[in-house]
């Protein structure tokens, strides 16, 4: 993705393309966990409905051990791009860049240095000094982004200048540059939501600016009394807190950036009232050994059981399918229903199994890994994403 977004500004010149590779940087690469050092990493990034938790991986040294530090070192390519004549700051971070741009006056080429001073998205001012050998002719080009909540202001030494937004989404200022110059910004942000479907309410995640905010709370109940279409009046901001909000109706509910979540710590990011029909793994017993790889924890321990009680008149079972997985026999309330396959002839396919018309009222169901598996599977591993309750009217 950051070499994607860099070949598609550097082809086309737009910035828009650098707002995915800051929603990449802030909510993705800073907000996994630390490697072990036995390196296991955070494989993924869980986002379901029914909560979530930060986990590394149960095994060392996968794709993604090597894959994240090539990740954290190609950012340093994407803060900045010029051309001949101008220098393009595409993401607001402490950095500084040397640079020399084609000389107008016939003079020999200049020397400059352009220093990013900034603690953005904890605020949302942003500082370019030049320096320089001699006074030169350049362009400044910031890009403009997305979700930008009105126009930036836009300061030259203090005092306030206009600048032109071009027709690629960055905010310009050319002019004959001296040793000293100090350009300030000021990026005016917003709560907003992000659905997942566009068109759609739900699923959907809360952004302040760029950064996505996930919530801390007992449990989904939450979201059906969270007025996401008022959100400046749901939420309160906390002081002293960096980008941290309380839901006013609901005090016990904090909603904190999720690159703010620490490994293991509950948290709900995408947002749907159908998440309260939802057991997550949290709330699941599981007996023997199972590995956890969010969203979904996996084993292929014969014996090995997975146990849940729920109210309601029916369950499904959420998972996956894979080529080497097998079976497990379904029990409801102690006794035996189901033997079910998660076979698929692929990885990470569908699956969800389903048992209705039960009783109204308490019910438990568990899950045991059968030592049996389907004739083309390459191993018996079974998954479990959660049980979702189902209720008929």
């Amino acid at each position: 993705s950051d070499l994607l977004t860099k070949y598609l500004i550097t082809l086309t010149g737009d910035a828009r393309y650098g707002d995915w590779a800051e929603r990449l940087l802030v909510n993705g690469i800073e907000a996994t966990t630390p490697m072990t050092a036995d390196g296991r990493v955070m494989y993924y990034s869980n986002y379901n409905i029914h909560g979530g938790e930060k986990q590394n991986c149960g095994f060392g040294w996968s794709c993604c051990t090597g894959t994240r530090p090539q990740a954290v070192a190609d950012v340093c390519d994407l803060v900045y791009f010029h051309d001949s004549e101008d220098i393009y700051v595409n993401l607001f971070a402490p950095s500084h860049v040397n640079w020399s741009p084609n000389a107008k006056d016939g003079a020999g080429a200049a020397h400059v240095t352009l220093r990013q001073a900034t603690r953005f998205p904890e605020d949302n001012a942003v500082e370019l000094a030049v320096e320089t050998d001699r006074p030169v002719e350049f362009g400044i080009k910031v890009r403009l982004p997305a979700w930008l909540a009105g126009a930036p202001i836009a300061k030259l030494n203090g005092e306030t200048v206009t600048a032109m937004k071009d027709a690629t989404h960055w905010l310009a200022i050319h002019r004959k540059w001296s040793h000293g110059d100090r350009l300030s910004l000021t990026l005016p942000m917003r709560l907003s939501t992000c659905p997942l479907v566009a068109g759609k309410s739900y699923p959907t995640a809360i952004q302040y600016g760029p950064v996505v905010l996930a919530a801390r709370a007992a449990d989904a109940h939450f979201v059906e009394r969270l007025d996401l279409t008022h959100l400046d009046r749901a939420l309160t901001r906390v002081a002293g807190e960096s980008l941290t909000w309380r839901m006013k109706a609901e005090p016990d509910v904090l909603l904190r950036p999720f690159s703010a979540f620490k490994e293991g710590e509950p948290y709900y990011l995408y947002l749907d009232p159908a998440a309260t029909r939802q057991v997550p793994l949290r709330s699941i017993t599981f007996g023997g050994h199972w590995n956890n790889a969010a969203p979904f924890r996996f084993t292929h321990a014969v014996g090995a059981t997975a146990e849940s009680s729920f109210e309601g008149t029916g369950i499904r079972w959420l998972g996956f399918r894979f080529d080497d997985a097998g079976r497990a026999e379904v029990a409801i309330d102690g006794k035996i229903v189901a033997r079910v396959s998660q076979y698929g002839p692929g990885r990470d396919l569908p699956f969800d199994w389903s048992h209705k018309h039960l009783k109204p009222g308490h019910h438990t169901i568990k899950l045991t890994l059968l030592e049996e598996t389907d004739p083309p599977s390459r191993d018996r591993y079974i998954n479990v994403a959660g049980f979702e309750i189902l209720s008929e009217r």
